[in-house]
């Protein structure tokens, strides 16, 4: 690949030698127009489609449901993946706009909560694809369970069970911007750091999430986070399986998440408190 890179760099090199060589000869030659690169064409959702689990994928596909020909289906660019750890979380989206400054019926201010936790904004549970405009939204999603684990990128909250004072439901909400054709893929973690294969993670575990080639996720591992060098190789493999992985590095802990945005996968990375 670099002898090619090496090769056009070369003609490219050429060409520009004798286009001033020309000129210098004929100082009164029009100049050409410059012309404006295309830009590059969107990912088909084939191309999408192979950053995610097979077995995975066809169950997007099945929840996604039949649609009409020339759907790009549920990898296209006009939707919106969410994905939840462990799976069975309920998903709501409500644009930010209806967010922001809302009010109850009786004139009081109304809570994100308040406009984003009702019917109207209810997508399912995840994993789930919905087509979504371009715009910027709220997404909350929450877990189906008591697990309370730590996520970055959002705003967590628990409420509590009024009769045993313990967590009832732990919900993140997620500032996101569609833009207008781009796919996106979003995980949510309620995983604790301490969390084992059990039951509730036991469908993610078999079937797995990602599919990102495992040579260049190790090389994002080493530009992108902290994860140590003699980790990175088993790491790659947890965040293909699971979307999302922890690990401790020099007395402190953290936690890196997968996502698709456009193209290409991205890799985050936050302090876990």
């Amino acid at each position: 690949m670099m002898r090619i890179a090496a090769c056009l760099l070369a003609a490219a090199a050429a060409c520009l030698a004798s286009a001033v060589a020309a000129q210098a000869q004929d100082p009164g030659a029009a100049t050409p127009p410059a012309t404006a690169a295309a830009p590059p064409a969107p990912p088909s959702p084939e191309q999408l489609s192979r950053l995610l689990d097979p077995d995975l994928l066809a169950l997007l596909r099945e929840r996604y449901g039949r649609q009409p020909r020339g759907d790009p289906g549920a990898t296209g660019p006009g939707c919106v993946t969410v994905i939840s750890i462990p799976e069975g979380a309920q998903v709501y989206l409500a644009l930010m706009s209806e967010v922001q400054g809302a009010t109850k019926p009786d004139g009081s201010e109304a809570s994100v909560e308040d406009i984003v936790f009702t019917d109207a904004h209810l997508l399912g549970t995840a994993p789930l694809t919905a087509k979504v405009e371009p715009g910027e939204y709220v997404l909350a999603v929450r877990s189906a369970g008591r697990n309370t684990g730590f996520d970055g990128g959002c705003v967590r909250k628990t409420t509590m069970d009024v009769i045993t004072g313990g967590p009832r439901h732990s919900y993140h909400l997620y500032s996101i911007r569609k833009k207008e054709g781009e796919y996106m893929c979003v995980v949510a973690n309620f995983a604790a750091l301490a969390a084992k294969p059990d039951q509730a993670l036991a469908a993610q575990m078999k079937r797995g999430t990602f599919a990102i080639p495992e040579d260049e996720l190790v090389s994002a591992l080493a530009d992108k986070t902290r994860v140590p060098e003699e980790l990175r190789q088993s790491f790659a493999a947890r965040l293909n399986q699971l979307g999302a992985a922890f690990y401790k590095a020099d007395d402190t802990q953290y936690l890196v998440k997968l996502s698709i945005r456009g193209g290409g996968f991205a890799l985050e990375e936050w302090q876990t408190e």
